[in-house]
């Protein structure tokens, strides 16, 4: 069983109905064990990964069947209204404009097309850690989920999937 069946139970019943069955593309930034998780959940969805050039051949090792997008967080290059789902992990934190890069990531939604947000709880040990290192502190929960519906994305919430590694899940979807 992999460290993130939670999450990938959580992110399955978030997309259930909102992606289109087998033409669809999800895109994972920032965990390629959890876009492989995905990718063998069996979706319905073309999964791919974000990685940087220097991880790239590290991610490629250790899971060959996954595809690759080669890019920074701030900079995944697709065009607008391309993704049916983008799932971040960890992403908002070492951003300069957390809510600017939360913008663009809502940008490469198509209609009806899904934005999960994966963070770490603000009181964890982790997210203490990366403050010490200079990151930037994630946005509250409630500026987050006023970032969404301000960018037209419906049914926003969150979730606060059990388990590990313990995530908070901020979601919304595209308007059709």
């Amino acid at each position: 069983m992999s460290r993130w069946s939670d999450l990938v139970v959580s992110i399955s019943s978030l997309l259930q109905g909102e992606a289109p069955a087998s033409s669809g593309a999800l895109l994972v930034l920032g965990a390629p064990a959890l876009a492989a998780a995905l990718a063998e959940a069996g979706l319905g969805l073309q999964v791919a990964a974000v990685c940087s050039e220097a991880e790239a051949a590290k991610v490629s090792r250790r899971f060959p069947e996954l595809a690759l997008v080669t890019a920074e967080a701030g900079a995944v290059p697709l065009a607008p209204g391309s993704l049916d789902a983008l799932v971040v992990v960890d992403g908002l934190g070492g951003a300069a404009d957390p809510l600017e890069r939360v913008a663009s990531w809502a940008a490469l939604l198509r209609p009806g097309g899904a934005l999960l947000l994966l963070e770490r709880p603000p009181g964890s040990l982790w997210s203490g850690l990366r403050r010490l290192g200079g990151k930037a502190r994630p946005p509250s929960p409630e500026a987050l989920c006023a970032t969404l519906l301000n960018l037209g994305l419906r049914r926003v919430g969150q979730l606060h999937p059990t388990g590990r590694p313990a995530r908070r899940v901020t979601f919304g979807h595209r308007a059709a």
